[in-house]
């Protein structure tokens, strides 16, 4: 009984027990009384390895049919790159260089699936290739950029969620923003940067630039407009709320922020077809409701200067459209 707990818990050590791959390995272990040794002799990069093979092995007709005891002896006896060019096609070359450079512990499915599509892409395998280590907010935040920012030196920094979501908010912002602003992306700059930190610094210069369209209403004493992208920021901060990711939107100028005096309050104002400029929320710090006699006192201070609060009306966007079309 003893030695049955000691045995679970080293192979717990190697594969949690809640791990999508754990059973294969407790399977091809009980099975096999010579792979649990074999395992243990191996690299870091061997539980990486058994996850690709576990991830694949169902997708080859030939390996798909082998017992777990004939899976353990195949594995144990022939070299990792051969089983991996058998079950991955295409196969992703230098795979099993990187698979030395991820930490120790197993990834989610969708971060392997992830790994072997970006192997496909030059930019990004010849990063991954020249890493000193990968973990799996490195290869989270590769994957959702488009192909000329994967080979940016900064994303050797990249080492947790919030440096994964600072990344892909700045690449967001700059692909919607060059649409309107072609240079607004300059890929030589970008490519100096050091950091996370120094990513930031880039961006609010570049987008320090560029100045709000003229605010719908000037506002008055207690309530001001946002006018640029690093007040837009601040204010984000202040209030503990999203708007900066409505940068790109108030650069291209499809909505408008100001702050009041009342509540204290963030206004949102979006730019609607054929009605100019409606009030779409307006919330206070954290994101809180405000109280009926305060939303009632901005609503009446922008209703006296011709801003009115979002409809009711549900328009189907297709024809809003056409008629806009029609009469540009």
């Amino acid at each position: 009984m003893q030695s049955s707990t000691l045995y679970n818990k080293v192979l717990d050590k190697l594969i949690p027990s809640s791990h999508w791959c754990s059973q294969r390995l407790k399977d091809l272990c009980h099975t096999d009384t010579d792979f649990l040794e074999h395992t243990l002799e191996q690299q870091d990069d061997f539980i990486h390895f058994l996850c690709l093979v576990h991830l694949y092995v169902t997708d080859n007709s030939e390996y798909k049919r082998l017992s777990n005891a004939d899976l353990a002896a195949l594995i144990r006896t022939h070299p990792k790159k051969q089983i991996l060019k058998e079950l991955i096609t295409p196969y992703p070359s230098g795979i099993t260089n990187i698979l030395k450079k991820l930490n120790n512990r197993p990834y989610s499915k969708h971060i392997y699936h992830e790994l072997i599509t970006l192997l496909q892409d030059t930019k990004a395998r010849n990063f991954l290739q020249h890493a000193s280590s990968i973990n799996p907010n490195t290869i989270k935040c590769l994957y959702q950029l488009d192909h000329h920012w994967r080979d940016i030196k900064l994303l050797r920094h990249v080492k947790f969620s919030k440096d994964v979501s600072t990344v892909l908010f700045i690449h967001r912002a700059c692909i919607k923003i060059r649409n309107k602003y072609p240079g607004f992306i300059d890929h030589s700059s970008l490519h100096q940067i050091e950091g996370i930190d120094g990513l930031v610094e880039w961006f609010i210069r570049r987008i320090n630039k560029i100045q709000f369209q003229t605010p719908p209403w000037l506002g008055n004493k207690n309530i001001r407009p946002i006018t640029n992208g690093t007040q837009l920021i601040q204010e984000s901060k202040a209030f503990k709320n999203c708007i900066s990711d409505y940068l790109p939107d108030a650069l291209l100028g499809t909505c408008y922020f100001f702050t009041s005096d009342y509540g204290p309050a963030i206004i949102k104002l979006n730019k609607i077809p054929l009605f100019e400029w409606q009030i779409d929320e307006i919330l206070g710090a954290e994101n809180t409701l405000l109280s009926t006699h305060v939303l009632n006192k901005i609503y009446n201070e922008f209703s006296m200067n011709g801003i009115e609060k979002k409809t009711d009306i549900d328009f189907d966007q297709p024809i809003l459209n056409r008629l806009t079309n029609s009469w540009i």
